[in-house]
């Protein structure tokens, strides 16, 4: 059966382990493995908070509280291939993060790698006292998530949480590297060997080496950005994503700006990213000229039918928001955008000339 739900184990799969590095930096292996399993255990049941955990490790070792969760959070690593390959999945399917851990600290990665829009649902042990393998802990994820047993699978490093995974109905396939996990994924999620389909997803961290590569893309082809948001000036992926983010909420847009949501365009077979499309949920003075939606195609892409594939998926979510009619734009000059929008449904409507760079621009309405 194809699989609807992967879900991930986050400590030896997402990232490093690291309790396990910790403890054998004051213990030798055997005893490490003791006191690892005395503390961690209540730690990730939820039976004593970060606080008391952490002070815990304190008395055991001499080491201030605080130094001990600086030292965790170093020893924390993002398997990069590995978020790289979520990308890809989030693109054909719901993928969920399901970890023992203590809450704050697992947070504070989450945070610091602004992973919590990387999962369609995160559970964590300690908050809700119930840790792997225990099966209870799966059966909850599958009804929040609303997912039946046999349409999901756990990837873990540990198989004995695996074990009780299958008590509750789910597949498992033990961790050992990307490669492994891909191969594995294939027969279960065809998607990921289907070369022509695509999707719009909101961005996040797992995009970061797509985006950057797109972006260095189109600065290489001298390329317009349109629809791209602050692409141009932001190096980092990251301040481009915190840049998207700030612009989606009413509250943090900046003066003048409007609410806008921005979308990728995934390919997934592969997670590359084939496109940017934004929409802005309102018009001011300035997109009265350049409308509710930019949009941009890779170089390397173009030709292929991508932009009017990546304009046909966003028209339902500009209805789904509230909105009868969007209006586009493109410059006088700009066939294949001409075509583009008329193949969605455009209807002409003026031709004027942009006032802050003099562009001359043909606007078209689409009735949702």
């Amino acid at each position: 059966m194809d699989k609807k739900l992967i879900i991930f184990d986050f400590f030896g799969v997402i990232s490093t382990e690291v309790a396990p590095q910790w403890f054998r930096r004051y213990f030798p292996p055997e005893e490490a493995d003791r006191r690892k399993a005395a503390l961690c255990v209540p730690a990730d049941r939820g039976d004593i908070d970060d606080t008391e955990y952490f002070c815990r490790l304190s008395v055991l070792t001499g080491e201030d509280p605080g130094q001990i969760m600086a030292d965790w959070l170093a020893l924390a690593v993002m398997n990069r291939p590995l978020l790289a390959l979520l990308a890809r999945l989030r693109a054909c399917c719901q993928v969920a993060l399901l970890s023992n851990a203590p809450a704050g600290f697992l947070h504070q990665v989450l945070s610091r790698e602004h992973l919590y829009t990387a999962f369609d649902g995160i559970l964590i042990s300690s908050e809700e006292h119930l840790v792997k393998p225990d099966p209870a802990i799966f059966r909850l994820l599958l009804e929040r998530l609303g997912v039946a047993p046999e349409e999901a699978v756990m990837i873990d490093d540990n198989a004995g949480n695996l074990r009780g995974a299958a008590e509750a109905g789910i597949d498992g396939i033990l961790y050992t590297g990307v490669p492994q996990l891909l191969e594995a994924l294939k027969p279960l999620v065809p998607a990921l060997e289907s070369p022509g389909e695509a999707m719009l997803c909101v961005p996040n961290v797992c995009h970061a080496a797509e985006i950057a590569a797109y972006r260095q893309e189109l600065l290489d082809a001298g390329s317009d950005m349109d629809g791209c948001g602050s692409l141009r000036r932001r190096e980092d992926p990251l301040d481009w994503l915190e840049d998207c983010q700030r612009l989606s909420r009413p509250d943090t847009v900046p003066e003048g700006w409007v609410p806008s949501t921005q979308y990728v365009y995934i390919r997934k077979s592969d997670g590359r990213l084939l496109g940017m499309i934004q929409l802005r949920w309102e018009l001011n003075d300035y997109l009265t000229y350049a409308g509710h939606i930019g949009y941009s195609v890779r170089p390397s892409e173009r030709r292929k039918g991508c932009a009017a594939a990546m304009l046909r998926a966003l028209l339902p979510l500009c209805r789904a928001g509230g909105l009868e009619k969007v209006l586009l734009s493109c410059e006088v000059n700009n066939e294949a955008s001409r075509r583009t929008i008329l193949a969605c449904g455009g209807v002409y409507h003026s031709t004027v000339t942009e006032p802050r760079e003099g562009r001359t621009l043909e606007r078209y309405w689409i009735t949702l």
